[in-house]
């Protein structure tokens, strides 16, 4: 715990090297990733549930209302929280839980990022005149020095969020502007407090999902109906965007490259996914693998982290209704290489859905989820480590009411 605490008031003594948003200095990088100025991709959950970012010597994640960091080396697990005496997620008085430096008040929508030397997440927590703790139906971006000693409400955010990202200098974010609208838009960095641009609406559409990528974003949304899912590139230099194809659905970056898989596979029917690269220099497709689907499952899953690809199954005909039976079947998850390879399967038992998967880096990947059917429904971290032997290993288990102080009353 010690070398934990010490590494994050380590942290909130770094003088950053990046100072304000300067377009001089952003328009020099490359059309590839570049850490501390860009969006993780690889580090995004689906489902938005559990929001994890890599930082200096481990990873920050929250979990309810709470941040907390995790040595890479060690995988100790502590608040980002060094007042004395503080009981953290351990406190049972709303009126002293909260005032932790480790709470957030976080969203129902997830996010997290370090960007230059600062982390940011969604906050819907504020005081209200008699100084307590109060919970808003809409979030806020909330700013937290990597010690936690420091946040700042910067602001609001629309309801209805579908994706957040800081990249290059601009905060984007997409939203459903009502149930059929799609909104994308931006503000820089060093002028929140201005109105929003907007950049792009879509109508009859919903939302796919969103990967940054040196000087473009791409994504994808879906008809209403979902008969069409069609694919974009957000040119961020010239603020073009423009149509890459249909009837793909884009699930990660690969050496630059989109992973994509075909729409179809979407009902849940077929007994193998083909997966092609999309070159988005030449605007050609190749051919990259295939992997099966068991005859006892169906509604596959996936991610990638930009070297593996994570493939999530359900028991067939999962889920007939809103409540799960758990003896429905189990749960598994395979992992792949880019020739379509299998290295290992494991049994995620009876996990509820959903299973959030942040691929993650080269080391670890994490599993998010939530056991409600046991008493005190905790909030559960797994961790995926990679290397010759996968493995899993829960390191992170908590009541959900004792994160969540804002429920004590």
């Amino acid at each position: 715990m010690k070398k934990i605490l010490s590494a994050l008031l380590a942290a909130g003594l770094i003088v950053s090297c990046f100072g304000g948003c300067n377009s001089d200095r952003y328009a020099s990088l490359p059309d590839e990733y570049v850490a501390g100025t860009d969006y993780p991709t690889s580090f995004v959950p689906r489902y938005n549930k559990f929001p994890i970012a890599p930082g200096e010597g481990g990873y920050y994640f929250t979990m309810g209302d709470f941040l907390f960091f995790m040595d890479g080396e060690s995988k100790e697990i502590a608040p980002v929280c060094s007042k004395p005496d503080c009981r953290h997620e351990n406190e049972s008085d709303a009126s002293l839980a909260w005032q932790c430096n480790a709470y957030t008040g976080t969203f129902s929508f997830k996010f997290l990022q370090l960007y230059e030397e600062n982390l940011y997440c969604l906050s819907a927590a504020n005081q209200n005149e008699e100084g307590k703790l109060q919970i808003s139906e809409s979030s806020s971006l909330l700013k937290v020095s990597p010690d936690g000693t420091t946040h700042e409400i910067l602001c609001p955010m629309p309801l209805n969020l579908e994706f957040i990202a800081i990249h290059r200098g601009y905060l984007y974010y997409a939203y459903m502007a009502n149930e059929t609208t799609c909104t994308l838009a931006r503000k820089k960095m060093d002028a929140l407090d201005e109105e929003a641009e907007i950049v792009f609406t879509l109508s009859d559409a919903y939302w796919g999902y969103f990967f940054p990528n040196g000087w473009h974003i791409y994504f994808f949304a879906s008809s209403s109906d979902d008969s069409l899912s069609t694919a974009y590139d957000y040119d961020l230099r010239t603020q073009n965007i423009e149509k890459l194809f249909d009837k793909q659905i884009i699930e990660g970056i690969v050496d630059g490259k989109l992973l994509c898989r075909d729409q179809s596979f979407n009902i849940g029917t077929e007994s193998e996914t083909a997966f092609t690269l999309y070159d988005t220099k030449t605007r050609e497709s190749t051919p990259l693998c295939s992997v099966s689907v068991e005859p006892e499952y169906s509604w596959p899953e996936y991610a990638t982290d930009g070297k593996l690809i994570y493939q999530f199954l359900s028991p067939r005909g999962y889920p007939e209704s809103e409540e799960y039976n758990r003896d429905d079947g189990r749960r598994v998850m395979m992992v792949y290489d880019m020739t379509g390879k299998r290295l290992m399967s494991t049994d995620l038992q009876n996990l509820p859905a959903p299973i959030s998967l942040a691929p993650g880096d080269e080391k670890y990947g994490f599993f998010w989820y939530e056991k409600v059917y046991e008493e005190g429904a905790p909030l559960c971290l797994d961790l995926l480590k990679k290397g010759e032997e996968f493995k899993t290993e829960t390191i992170f288990r908590r009541s959900y009411a004792g994160l969540r102080p804002d429920l004590l009353g």
